[in-house]
């Protein structure tokens, strides 16, 4: 479905956009003629007014299909020069383009362009930022997700900066983007301020959340039925290890899945949250250096047991094999692997279901604005309560799962038994 909008290779684009920033001609051996084609900049931008066709927008192309995945794609857009982490699925993007389209205190943030004789459509980032509540200053710069540290670019007030979300009258899968001249397809996450530093607004690492940052996670380790060894992390603990081992961290929309030779008769239901966390296999077998032979209890912060997994090889699959549902009954396939969660919507979890919390978050500084102009959107809903932990699990048939089985649950608690 995608439309390929760039045929040059991602090291040409580095290369284009490290010779944007730095002054410096492209290397010799790069194809000069498609290195100066990335660089073309977007021309005739104009701010979209009125209904969008609906045949633009993915959550409506995909609305009636049986697996919408790229739905949930999800955007995380942080940094110095934001209060606070926003995260986005796909379907949020074409909700926020919808609404810039015709809302008149929105006027600006919906924008069509052309580029290289395509028309483009998107959101305009600097838009979407300033309804973020950003600040941005002199130098600041916008750092891409996979690029190397030397290939931030500089942003300013006057910086051609698009997310596209349909080209040619066809919608994206995910979202590509263009920052002054230079395309970047399939972008995961956005930078924004002081080069390089991600302030990790996801983490308990400054009041109020850091109240929370010695709430402790038990790992019990049984043989057969007796203990042998119990591993304790914090909080600060685990976001340690996600700091050293940032391929072990993992986010993902999980929420109620259910068994899916029951949805069409019986339905899903429930809530979908963006949860990250530290992937349970990693855990489980480098730190805790476990052969994944066994089964494993989970209990809630009530000192409950609320699950089972009968096997542990469940933690083993391969990516494509996790799914959950959504509330429509649709099957998101392939993002939901199993995580200990420390975050809820791109802020700190809380230890308790607490909605009085100084440090309870309702919505995100988007939804905050979008609300005073009299709307009330799903996007940019936070609700960080549920922790202090988040055992965010997917399906998988013949370990886990059934109808309506909650795959983000308060977790203090693993308890597990190896023969």
């Amino acid at each position: 479905m995608k439309k390929k909008l760039c045929i040059l290779s991602f090291a040409l684009l580095l290369a284009a956009a490290l010779a944007a920033c730095s002054g410096t001609e492209p290397p010799e051996n790069a194809d000069n003629a498609a290195a100066e084609d990335a660089a073309i900049a977007l021309a005739e931008i104009q701010p979209v007014s009125g209904s969008i066709d609906p045949q633009l927008l993915l959550k409506n192309v995909l609305a009636e299909a049986e697996d919408v995945t790229p739905l949930y794609a999800a955007l995380e857009i942080t940094g110095t020069a934001l209060p606070m982490s926003l995260i986005f699925s796909r379907q949020d993007l074409d909700t926020l383009a919808e609404y810039g389209a015709v809302t008149p205190e929105l006027a600006g943030l919906t924008v069509s362009a052309q580029r290289q004789g395509q028309t483009l459509l998107g959101l305009d980032l600097l838009r979407l930022l300033q309804l973020g509540g950003a600040a941005l200053s002199e130098g600041d710069r916008i750092g891409v997700a996979g690029w190397e540290e030397e290939s931030k670019l500089e942003l300013n007030a006057d910086t051609e900066a698009l997310l596209v979300l349909a080209a040619d009258g066809a919608p994206l899968e995910g979202c590509d983007i263009v920052v002054d001249g230079a395309y970047i397809p399939g972008v995961k996450r956005l930078l924004v301020g002081s080069c390089c530093e991600n302030p990790h607004y996801e983490m308990h690492n400054r009041p109020p959340h850091d109240q929370s940052a010695d709430a402790v996670f038990c790992f019990c380790i049984h043989q057969g039925d007796s203990p042998v060894r119990t591993v304790e992390y914090t909080t600060a603990d685990l976001e340690a290890l996600a700091l050293a081992h940032p391929e072990a961290v993992w986010g993902s929309y999980y929420g109620i899945i259910g068994d899916l030779d029951s949805i069409p008769t019986m339905g899903a239901g429930g809530f979908l949250d963006y949860f990250e966390g530290l992937r349970l296999d990693y855990l489980l077998r480098e730190e805790l250096g476990l052969a994944l032979n066994g089964r494993a209890e989970l209990y809630s912060r009530e000192g409950e047991l609320y699950a089972e997994i009968a096997d542990l090889q469940y933690f083993a699959l391969e990516e494509d094999a996790y799914y959950i549902c959504t509330d429509q009954g649709a099957c998101i396939r392939g993002l939901a692997l199993p995580v200990l969660a420390y975050s809820k919507n791109g802020a700190p979890l809380l230890p308790e279901h607490e909605h009085e919390s100084e440090a309870y978050i309702s919505g995100n500084t988007v939804k905050t604005a979008l609300k005073e102009m009299g709307l009330e959107p799903e996007v940019g809903t936070v609700k960080n309560h549920s922790g202090p932990f988040v055992a965010a699990l997917g399906n998988c048939a013949g370990y886990y799962g059934g109808y309506q089985t909650e795959t983000g649950a308060d977790c203090v608690r693993m308890d597990m038994y190896i023969p």
